[in-house]
């Protein structure tokens, strides 16, 4: 030992003396963790695989809602034929209101242009006579005319309705009129009925997609701030110090 330092290495102690590195005590160096080191608990990173899960089974529900909903809700309307007065039309029907659709105009349309004609709807209920699955005559009322379905360039709006209490094929006889197009199709309304499962199916597929991508996103968010933390800060604490004279 020495009352002044003999050099490098050497170390002072408590007792305000000098003592040659050969008298350091054996000190075990503490280990540190990242965490430690930033006096910090670093939590975990957070996991993406649940939200990319929801995020493609809800998009694949939301799709193949659609699917049903364009093949099988809106079928019966939008795959409805045209025919001429007079005519007898043998209908597949579901449980419903359907109507019978009159060519009522068309309209032409091209660069620059746009041409239309349009007209009353002539045909009216005593000119439509509807047998139910079973033979028996359905009743038939006059409609508003509030529905109108377009084929191409024609116009066709509904005259005559029916009710189909029960699933089935109707015979719907439409005598002469003039103009002679008609369409025989379930009205927008039991139509909608028809496709509320898969509304509900597009709507629960769209909000669970939804939800997956913003459960994402915030994840994705989170692993990049935990990225940016560096691995290691400082280093263990010196335990012996050598006094700056």
């Amino acid at each position: 030992m020495s009352d002044v330092s003999q050099g490098p290495g050497w170390w002072f102690a408590s007792d305000g003396k000098w003592y040659p590195p050969s008298a350091l005590p054996a000190q075990p160096i503490p280990s540190l963790t990242p965490s430690t080191a930033l006096g910090l608990s670093i939590p975990r990173r957070p996991r993406i695989w649940p939200a990319i899960t929801a995020l493609v089974v809800g998009s694949v529900f939301a799709v193949v809602g659609v699917a049903l909903l364009i093949l099988v809700g809106f079928a019966g309307l939008f795959g409805s034929h045209v025919f001429q007065a007079p005519v007898t039309i043998s209908v597949r029907c579901h449980v419903g209101d359907y109507y019978v659709y009159q060519y009522v105009g068309s309209q032409v349309s091209g660069p620059g242009f746009s041409f239309s004609h349009s007209g009353l709807p002539t045909l009216t209920r005593h000119l439509v006579q509807v047998r139910g699955p079973d033979g028996t005559r359905v009743a038939t009322w006059p409609t508003g005319g509030g529905e109108t379905i377009t084929k191409g360039s024609s116009t066709y709006e509904d005259t005559v309705g029916f009710h189909a209490d029960r699933s089935g094929t109707y015979e719907v006889h439409i005598a002469a009129v003039s103009p002679p197009g008609v369409i025989v199709g379930p009205s927008l309304g039991s139509q909608f009925v028809r496709a509320a499962p898969w509304l509900i199916l597009v709507g629960v597929g769209g909000l669970v997609a939804i939800a997956g991508l913003v459960v994402l996103i915030v994840s994705l968010v989170r692993r990049g701030r935990q990225n940016g933390i560096p691995p290691y800060v400082g280093g263990p604490p010196n335990q012996w110090v050598t006094p700056t004279l």
